[in-house]
């Protein structure tokens, strides 16, 4: 899935799989339906990442480093 591996990592924050592999989404969705202890780690790691990759103060800095010519 183009776009998304910025955010997800597979089998650690979310499940990947090719659009044209429908039995993947099925198996995943399937997956996090019968194991909630899979989904909590899932969410609980998908959550951690948001915070720390994404923050307001993150991205301010980043976007400051850009324009600063600091990019590294």
């Amino acid at each position: 899935v183009v776009g998304h591996t910025e955010i997800i990592e597979n089998n650690k924050t979310g499940f990947l799989y090719n659009i044209d592999e429908p039995g993947k989404a099925i198996e995943s969705l399937l997956k996090l339906k019968d194991d909630s202890a899979l989904r909590s780690k899932m969410s609980a790691a998908a959550r951690e990442k948001i915070i720390c990759s994404f923050s307001v103060d993150k991205m301010a800095r980043e976007t400051a480093k850009i324009y600063n010519g600091n990019l590294n």
